[in-house]
């Protein structure tokens, strides 16, 4: 996977495909890998306050692809990925087929960025997602600061 297991922070928006305006909202992700898959944590706030939290699962199975399961208090996906390589591509859909979601994530000067469809019922939403890892700011002494620049592909330049 080309997002690396640490603190990524992001910003997007999504509107329904027939609107023309959307929903901005900024979040934070957090991934780790545990041995055995990846974990992330989605904490998203809209630009109305609105909170929304995901928790999703990665695991690789024997096939070269990903098993990939998506959970909120009341949402939840299952699909497959292929996240070998450049674009990454998934799609998830609810157990009652009623919620399907396509995304792919690629790479862009300085961010990675995701976009994709979720449908619910006879609503379909577009969305966009530019995500950058978090910032390192080391304070030396007390007196001088160093900021550890991004690097899209990971770690600190």
């Amino acid at each position: 996977m080309i997002l690396s297991p640490d603190t990524w922070l992001g910003r997007g928006s999504w509107r329904v495909t027939t609107d023309s305006t959307g929903v901005k909202f900024e979040c934070v992700v957090q991934i780790e890998d545990e041995g055995n898959g990846t974990s992330i944590h989605v904490n998203v706030i809209t630009e109305t306050d609105t909170r929304i939290k995901y928790d999703v699962w990665i695991v690789p199975d024997e096939t070269g692809l990903y098993t990939i399961t998506v959970n909120n208090s009341g949402l939840s996906l299952e699909g497959i990925g292929k996240l070998e390589s450049l674009p990454h591509l998934a799609t998830l859909r609810s157990e009652d087929g009623e919620t399907n979601l396509v995304l792919t994530v690629f790479e862009m000067p300085e961010v990675f960025g995701t976009r994709g469809f979720y449908t619910h019922g006879k609503h379909t939403y577009t969305f966009e997602l530019a995500l950058r890892l978090r910032v390192k700011v080391v304070q030396e002494n007390n007196e001088n600061v160093t900021i550890i620049p991004f690097n899209p592909r990971g770690g600190a330049s």
